[in-house]
């Protein structure tokens, strides 16, 4: 087995594609946030609060989401 491999010829293929970690936790003021860890390319994380109120809300829509496909 040869150490050069060509991904390129592989390209749209792939069954599992490189994702950045996801964590979801309770912040300081007690709502929930939503972090994905930065790309290697991306200076900063990308992430999301949601107030504590709308959670049921958000997973709801996910579910109804989730379950129509």
């Amino acid at each position: 087995m040869s150490d050069e491999f060509d991904w390129s010829e592989f390209k749209g293929e792939e069954v599992v594609r490189a994702q950045q970690a996801v964590v979801v936790y309770e912040n300081p003021d007690g709502d929930l946030a939503i972090r994905q860890e930065a790309a290697p390319y991306a200076k900063d994380d990308a992430w999301v609060v949601i107030p504590k109120k709308d959670v049921f809300t958000l997973i709801a829509m996910l579910k109804k989401l989730t379950e129509a496909n």
